[in-house]
């Protein structure tokens, strides 16, 4: 809008057109000295699985797993090396085949099946 020299435009019109941003409820409200930096949860977001890994039913099994610490600072040595053994153990040396196409296809089949990942979510145990 043109506005000529010497025209005032009231206050009253000056609010009308003037748009105030929606207030933010702060975290960090109804603390003193304290303040809560909100852009954390946005950055830490990218990082946080979208969906649960396989072998895992419901998200409470998954929360618990992740609740167990398994440094060796917090768990005896024994324990410790419970939590971080691998799943498959192979001998040195030994030479391992690498799955060809009809296989792989066949797993892939095998898992969208809807009948079949029942049975197996039944079948496999979550710690």
């Amino acid at each position: 809008m043109y506005i000529g020299e010497g025209i005032k435009i009231s206050k009253k019109r000056r609010k009308r057109f003037q748009k105030r941003a929606p207030e933010v409820i702060r975290k960090d409200l109804n603390y003193s000295n304290v303040i809560i930096s909100e852009k954390k949860d946005e950055i830490l977001n990218k990082y946080l699985p979208k969906t649960l890994p396989p072998g895992v039913r419901d998200l409470k099994a998954y929360s618990k797993k992740l609740s167990k610490p398994t440094g060796a600072h917090w768990n005896p040595e024994t324990v410790f090396r419970n939590l971080v053994e691998p799943k498959v153990v192979t001998k040195t040396g030994t030479i391992i085949q690498p799955m060809d196409s009809d296989a792989l296809m066949n797993v892939r089949k095998f898992s969208e099946r809807k009948d079949i990942k029942k049975k197996l979510s039944q079948l496999i145990k979550v710690d």
